[in-house]
């Protein structure tokens, strides 16, 4: 199933063999891509005008980390409601604490599992 044209993607990863993957994966499923190396690029780039129709967030960036991108997306009325994807290769104890600390749609551990994760995406881009 290809998505809808209008369907942009924000990645958000600090690793560029892992953000250069997901493009690829998300690009062949006929996704746009855009993407960030940080959350202060991220929220900026969340902030334009039109926003990304979903976001896959890797936890463990350097200067804004996930969990803070998430604070300050949830916190904005013009950002809030962008679902959110969770990928992260953070410890099992750190991946429990996102549903306490964040409100994310999908959570993904590392490495991906590139139909899982595109059947998050479909369900969430419907």
């Amino acid at each position: 199933m290809v998505a809808q044209p209008s369907a942009t993607i924000l990645l958000v990863e600090d690793d560029p063999v892992a953000l250069d993957a997901l493009a690829q994966l998300l690009l062949a499923a006929g996704y746009q891509v855009a993407s960030a190396c940080n959350g202060w690029e991220a929220l900026r780039m969340v902030r334009q005008s039109p926003p990304p129709s979903l976001i896959i967030l890797d936890l463990l960036l350097p200067g804004l980390d996930g969990w803070s991108f998430c604070e300050a997306l949830r916190s904005d009325i013009r950002t809030q409601n962008i679902p959110v994807i969770v990928c992260s290769g953070a410890p099992l104890k750190v991946q429990l604490s996102i549903s306490v600390a964040v409100t994310v749609e999908a959570f993904h551990p590392k490495p991906i599992n590139p139909d899982s994760l595109l059947a998050s995406i479909r369900e969430l881009c419907k």
